[in-house]
């Protein structure tokens, strides 16, 4: 008999083998719990890991929830029979808040659409808001030039790692990007937010700037481009934006060729999701040579 827990220490080997089998799925909630390469549960009295898993012995986790202070929660629930309802009555609790610690409703949802949709209908959750992706996936062992993974120039282009003494060069486009694919219409644009998550992207993810003549002359960062989220051996890209007036010349293309080649170096495949609707993205990534594995979705409650 399989039953809806929170998750504890000696649930960490378990829910490992659950997540690794669905990788590419689940990167962001991998991420979010991944310390020096090991799994740890969230200190956080408001998050924690919720699983389904067998009520005897070491049984396999069949579906799990993370959710983080906030209002943020993951759902991978890749079984019809989930035993929603008595997700439900676990997760009630927590978003009313129990022995004194505040509550944690949902403020967004993501995840494969499928376990987004599940969830919600389980916790009688009504979006205000939906984002519907198509998630894509490519395999480490993609054959990519070994030169697109060093820094190059390419006539006045020239595509390399980026790092925290770029910060201030890289805001301008982080604010670009945000506005442009990231804020939705129930959200204003925060600056102080948008500034301190890119400086911690800068220090922990593998992000690919392109330099080349700017609108003023001079030399200036065009695109940006990056992982945001490192799983086992998956890395979730995102971020890819380049400066409207420079679109068409082919700059997304080499920085992820740059991304794919020195994440592919190695070892690791990488992962991305792309709103249905961005035909020139979605365009770019299927000649590159990714697959669409599911549909995704990011939901605003």
């Amino acid at each position: 008999m399989s039953e809806w827990v929170k998750a504890g220490a000696r649930d960490l080997p378990q829910l490992e083998h659950f997540l690794r089998s669905r990788e590419t799925y689940a990167a962001s909630f991998i991420a979010k719990l991944l310390w020096k390469g090991r799994l740890s549960l969230p200190l956080d009295a408001r998050s924690g890991v919720w699983i389904r898993a067998g009520t005897e012995g070491e049984a396999p986790v069949e579906a799990a929830i993370l959710g983080l202070a906030g209002g943020a929660f993951y759902p991978q629930l890749p079984n019809a029979d989930a035993d929603l309802p008595g997700l439900a009555r676990l997760l009630e609790p927590v978003f009313r808040g129990v022995l004194g610690v505040a509550g944690n409703p949902p403020a967004t949802v993501t995840g494969p659409a499928g376990s987004v949709s599940a969830f919600e209908a389980a916790l009688r959750l009504s979006p205000a808001w939906k984002v519907d992706y198509r998630l894509m996936a490519l395999s480490a062992a993609r054959s990519v030039a070994p030169e697109h993974s060093h820094p190059a120039t390419i006539g006045s282009l020239r595509v390399e790692r980026a790092g925290p003494g770029d910060l201030e060069a890289l805001v301008p486009l982080q604010k670009a990007y945000e506005l442009e694919e990231v804020i939705i219409p129930l959200h204003v644009f925060d600056a102080e937010a948008s500034r301190a998550w890119l400086s911690r992207m800068l220090r922990t993810e593998f992000i690919a700037k392109a330099s080349g003549k700017g609108p003023r002359g001079g030399m200036e960062i065009l695109g940006k481009a990056g992982t945001n989220a490192r799983a086992f051996t998956i890395d979730q890209i995102g971020g890819v934006f380049v400066l409207p007036g420079f679109r068409g010349r082919g700059i997304a293309r080499k920085m992820m060729d740059f991304l794919i080649a020195r994440l592919g170096a190695e070892g690791r495949g990488t992962a991305l999701f792309v709103k249905k609707t961005n035909a020139a993205a979605l365009a770019l990534y299927e000649t590159l040579g990714y697959t669409t594995i599911d549909e995704y979705r990011a939901d605003y409650v």
